[in-house]
């Protein structure tokens, strides 16, 4: 996530791209989440660029790299929870800012 905040130039928050510890359970999908983030839009608005939600269609078309379907509802959500608890993440670390 660094990475391609950096590519475009944004500094991200100390907190936002930490690498937490991820059970083995989790970690197919922290890995899926790290793929499908770093091709995350990022949109120009009145605060300066931010990111935006990942596409379903990119949720999806990452799944069978990690062993899932494309259509696997759990796969879907788990990656939309993580997806809304990083974008939480950096708008409330940009708030204090």
């Amino acid at each position: 996530m660094r990475a391609a905040a950096a590519e475009k130039g944004v500094a991200l928050p100390g907190s936002v791209g930490a690498v937490p510890d991820v059970s083995p359970v989790a970690l197919p999908y922290w890995r899926a989440f790290e793929m499908v983030s770093s091709r995350r839009p990022w949109i120009a608005g009145p605060g300066g660029i931010a990111p935006h939600a990942i596409a379903v269609s990119e949720i999806r078309a990452v799944a069978p790299l990690w062993g899932f379907e494309d259509r696997d509802r759990e796969f879907v959500e788990v990656l939309l929870d993580m997806d809304a608890t990083y974008l939480s993440a950096y708008f409330d670390a940009r708030q204090q800012r």
